[in-house]
């Protein structure tokens, strides 16, 4: 019996067709499968050849090498590194998004099932619904082959106590059905201290086509990902006006001597040595490093032998984990020369994210007050601290996303080929997003009337 050719979707990207690093069509211009060559936008692609050589396991490592997107550090509380795995700037704009699959992604995508990279720069990338002015970047997931098997393993071993491991295997299970599964475990340290991320995940994917003209495909991924984290810049200096002032005592509880300025805001602090609460409104604090005496945001403390380059002023406490389920189905019918996909996705993310160094708590201050709010002598002059209050928080998110594409080529080269080809194609999509965040603030629960919950 003679086999009936399969016509290639105009939805997917083979990448069989890619060649080393040159990638030889995308879906990020159009959202059909266009040759690079024709698509009138600017877009990166870096294939599974590219990211394996250049030795990334995320879209974060990948980043050192691609064009005008990097990380968006310009948050200058850090809160957003700390928040969220991935925040991305491309083309100077903050808050760029990431796509999977063209699905909106909020996760750091790691690349033990991913196939490639699409980095489409500029304000096109709106007309997809996942974009914004300055770009967008997508990942595409391994699928599940139909006519070819694979089966790769891969152990990683690097610096700072850095092992990974990896299972590849796709199989096709009778005519018209494959399955593929992918498999990561990591566990890497960083040259901060209390710096760390790991990994486990899994993935399977899972292809049928049942009739000539339809095929139906899923990816689902399960993600467990553990990161004890710090903020993108130096630790700010509220300490070097004093020291190069001589380190003068305030001998008077609440007198501002050189390099001090009185405190307007502490409260209670607590001395784990001597197991002990007060108040210290009014005492005096080291002032900040250039521009005014109470600059929200000093200049950076680049005197390493105060505190060391490496060091994470958040401790071992400053930590974000994250369990993700992900799940999604696609369709599609030919009927002729008109093609329809209509796909969903979800996503659930479940984080808990502990900050023990918040806001524009960043800099590190010395305790120039010889003695308590009792008037005892303070045991604790001329020690380095840092202030803040902990806010250890929960978030869940629930995104649910669904689309439907058309497409209708049109090939009159058969007649003449200076006619040409065309294809006109229509996009629908929908996108329902659901957060919960609550933060645990401390408070002071004397006197009563002081006693506040609050959920953010």
């Amino acid at each position: 019996m003679e086999e009936q050719t399969v016509k290639l979707s105009p939805f997917e990207v083979r990448t069989e067709k890619d060649q080393g690093y040159i990638a030889a069509s995308t879906l990020a211009g159009s959202r059909l499968n266009t040759a690079l060559i024709e698509t009138p936008a600017s877009i990166s692609v870096m294939t599974k050849e590219f990211l394996d050589d250049i030795g990334a396991t995320s879209v974060a490592t990948a980043l050192s090498y691609a064009m005008n997107a990097e990380r968006d550090t310009s948050d200058p509380t850090g809160n957003n590194n700390a928040a969220q795995d991935l925040s991305l700037k491309i083309r100077g704009f903050a808050g760029s998004n990431m796509a999977r699959n063209y699905f909106g992604w909020s996760l750091d995508s790691d690349i033990y099932n991913m196939d490639r990279l699409d980095f489409s720069r500029g304000p096109n990338s709106i007309l997809f619904g996942t974009g914004g002015p300055g770009g967008i970047i997508n990942t595409s997931t391994k699928r599940a082959l139909l006519g070819r098997n694979v089966t790769q393993f891969g152990l990683r071993t690097g610096a700072y106590d850095e092992y990974r491991a990896t299972v590849d295997v796709s199989r096709q299970l009778g005519q018209k059905i494959a399955l593929r599964v992918n498999v990561l475990e990591q566990r890497a340290d960083n040259w901060r201290d209390f710096v760390y991320e790991d990994r486990k995940g899994v993935a399977l994917a899972v292809t049928a086509r049942p009739f000539r003209d339809t095929e139906i495909r899923f990816d689902g991924e399960y993600g467990d990902v553990r990161r004890g984290v710090s903020n993108p810049f130096l630790t700010g200096d509220s300490l070097s006006p004093w020291l190069n002032a001589g380190r003068p005592r305030s001998a008077t509880y609440g007198a501002a001597v050189a390099g001090t300025i009185r405190s307007a805001t502490r409260g209670l602090v607590h001395d784990p040595d001597a197991g002990t609460v007060q108040s210290w409104f009014g005492s005096v604090e080291t002032a900040s490093a250039g521009g005014s005496p109470s600059s929200t945001f000093p200049r950076s403390l680049t005197d390493f032998s105060v505190f060391p380059l490496k060091g994470n002023i958040g401790g071992a406490g400053n930590r974000i984990d994250s369990m993700f389920r992900t799940g999604s189905l696609f369709i599609e019918q030919r009927f002729g020369d008109l093609q329809i996909e209509l796909a969903g996705n979800r996503q659930e993310v479940d984080r808990l994210i502990t900050n023990t160094i918040w806001s524009d708590a960043n800099y590190i201050r010395a305790d120039a007050n010889a003695v308590q709010p009792n008037g005892q002598p303070n045991p604790n002059f001329g020690r380095s601290y840092v202030e803040s209050n902990a806010r250890p928080a929960t978030q869940d998110n629930i995104i649910d996303e669904v689309r439907m594409i058309a497409a209708y080529t049109l090939d009159l080269r058969k007649r003449n080929p200076w006619f040409g080809d065309y294809a006109v194609s229509a996009y629908w999509s929908d996108r329902r997003t659901e957060n919960r965040l609550a933060t645990l603030f401390e408070v002071n629960l004397t006197p009563a009337a002081m006693r506040s919950f609050r959920l953010m």
